[in-house]
């Protein structure tokens, strides 16, 4: 069996075929995690909030508003890492360059000076995107 890679690096060079099946699996299975998480916790947001549920039933429309929201209230993305490439200042403090961060995302979605009520269910919420 011949098997090619036409991928190239910026100086030319090719990937060998297990960094290429490397990506091809983190293709495969990147959206995996994230997608069953919306799901899950879509649904047991809204069938624990019946009139959010039937609102939802009744206007479709309201459906790209709720998956918004309930990524707001259960991100299916925890925290994430990062490291910063510069020195920065963050909520008042400094951060030195290539300081580890980790940013939690379930926190700040729940930040009550940017979301009234921020640990309610509101499909209609206009900001939570």
């Amino acid at each position: 069996m011949i098997q090619q890679v036409n991928a190239k690096d910026s100086e030319g060079k090719g990937l060998a075929i297990e960094q290429a099946a490397t990506v091809v699996l983190n293709l495969l299975f990147a959206g995996h995690e994230t997608t069953t998480g919306l799901l899950g916790n879509a649904f047991r947001s809204l069938l624990a909030d019946r009139d959010s549920w039937v609102a939802i039933c009744h206007d479709p429309k309201l459906i790209p508003g709720a998956i918004e929201e309930v990524l707001r209230l259960d991100t299916s993305v925890i925290a994430w890492r990062r490291r910063t490439t510069q020195e920065v200042e963050i909520g008042g403090m400094p951060v030195p360059q290539g300081a580890k961060l980790l940013m939690l995302f379930g926190a700040a979605n729940r930040d009550p000076s940017a979301f009234p009520d921020p640990n309610c269910l509101d499909i209609r919420r206009s900001n939570a995107r």
